[in-house]
């Protein structure tokens, strides 16, 4: 059992659907039930202080090889892969990273840019659901500070 309270609770219900994938950081805890037989049952439940949304793994596609590739060497589903493990590295240590969205002049400017690596992310049209969703939690929790 997931336990959510407060500010996460609410976001939670705004922003969580059904089939949602999602991995929670907390503090979990066990203990023992009666239930109605008097049998004892073990639960166990999560004290939710983060979530993060995952996206599934992308199956292969049956483009040729040669179609896939983009011109720096490296194939269509190999650059989305990396750009959302990026994404995932983002929303685990967001604080790592400078967000550009609100002062950009410039459209070639990126979103965001890990302040240590450099690493840079936009935000596209085409990215996945869970990645607007999970900015959104962020800006709603952080009151659209600046990481």
């Amino acid at each position: 059992m997931l336990k959510m309270w407060n500010e996460m609770g609410e976001v939670s219900m705004e922003h969580l659907k059904p089939k949602d994938l999602i991995y929670v950081w907390g503090h979990l805890r066990s203990y023992t039930k009666i239930d109605e037989n008097g049998k004892h049952r073990m639960r166990h439940e999560v004290d939710v202080k983060e979530i993060n949304f995952v996206t599934p793994c992308v199956q292969a596609s049956a483009t040729p090889e040669f179609e896939k590739k983009e011109p720096g060497g490296e194939d269509k589903e190999e650059k989305h892969r990396n750009r959302i493990r990026l994404w995932q590295i983002f929303f685990a240590s967001p604080y790592e990273w400078m967000d550009f969205r609100k002062d950009k002049v410039n459209p070639k400017h990126p979103d965001f840019k890990n302040r240590d690596t450099g690493e840079v992310l936009w935000l596209r049209t085409d990215d996945p659901p869970w990645i607007k969703r999970q900015l959104d939690i962020l800006d709603s929790r952080f009151a659209y500070k600046s990481f």
